[in-house]
C-alpha cells in the first residue's frame, strides 16, 4: 500500500510555488505562458547560475559559522574549570543562537 499523504517538505515546497506563482501575476499581470516570445532556456541557464552562486556564497557562510562554532569549543575545552571567567559560554552561546535566529527570520521574509 502506498502513502499517499504529502509530507510536510512536499507541503513547504508547494507553498513556495504558490507563492513564486503569485509574484509572478502580481510582477507581469498574468501566470506563464509558453507561447511567449521568451527564450526559456537562456532564462533556466541564467537563473541556475544564479542559484549556482547564492548557494556558493552560503555554503562558504556556513562553513566560516562552523569554523567559528569549532574555534569557540576549542578555547572553551582548553580552559580549566577554575580560570574560565563566569558566563563566557553562556553568552557566546546566546550570541550565537541570536546570529542564527536573525538569519532564519531573513530567510523566512525572502531578504538575502
Amino acid at each position: 500500500m502506498i502513502n499517499r499523504a504529502r509530507t510536510d517538505a512536499e507541503l513547504h515546497f508547494d507553498g513556495l510555488i504558490a507563492q513564486r506563482r503569485r509574484k509572478g501575476r502580481e510582477t507581469y499581470g498574468r501566470g506563464l505562458e509558453h507561447r511567449d516570445a521568451y527564450d526559456w532556456n537562456q532564462m533556466a541557464l541564467e537563473e541556475a547560475l544564479d542559484l549556482a552562486q547564492y548557494l556558493a556564497a552560503e555554503n562558504l557562510r556556513l562553513r566560516q559559522r562552523s569554523i567559528q562554532v569549532r574555534d569557540m569549543i576549542a578555547r572553551v575545552i582548553r580552559w580549566p574549570d577554575d580560570v574560565m571567567p563566569q558566563g563566557v559560554i553562556e553568552e557566546e552561546m546566546r550570541r550565537q543562537r541570536n546570529a542564527m535566529s536573525d538569519r532564519v527570520m531573513q530567510m523566512q521574509v525572502g531578504e538575502p
